[in-house]
């Protein structure tokens, strides 16, 4: 595997022969290294094909790097990846929380009478209940 230099100090990339060709030419796998802790780490931003292209290769080296110096924010692709996650899961939980919020009483009840009818032997009793006394209200 031969890997090749680039304008930008850090970052290299080698060329696929077996994947499809980008622009008529080979398609490129960009890698940024940086030292850590004094070793040297390598780690793949992706394929070209892929949408990975030198400038973000150069962009996320240069904030790493600056996140190191400073011993803030994410030191690492897989650092900056895991963060996105939590925050996106954390967003979902959000809108779930709000949706859930906003949901009127009638509509949780009928869901619950429709679980009572599949899963419990006197569902007659909370269907019973529900139409005479909380249904009017």
């Amino acid at each position: 595997m031969k890997w090749f230099s680039t304008k930008y100090p850090g970052v290299v990339y080698r060329e696929s022969v077996s994947r499809p060709q980008v622009k008529r030419r080979a398609d490129r796998s960009f890698v940024i290294r940086y030292r850590r802790n004094g070793k040297l780490v390598n780690e793949t931003i992706g394929w070209e094909s892929q949408g990975a292209t030198l400038d973000e290769a150069a962009k996320f080296r240069g904030q790493i790097i600056q996140n190191i110096r400073h011993g803030q924010g994410f030191q690492s692709i897989k650092e900056k990846r895991e963060q996105e996650e939590i925050r996106r899961d954390e967003e979902a939980l959000k809108k779930e929380h709000v949706k859930r919020k906003n949901t009127p009483f009638d509509v949780l009840a009928c869901k619950y009478l429709e679980w009572t009818k599949n899963n419990k032997k006197t569902w007659w009793v909370d269907d019973g209940a529900y139409r005479k006394h909380l249904k009017k209200e």
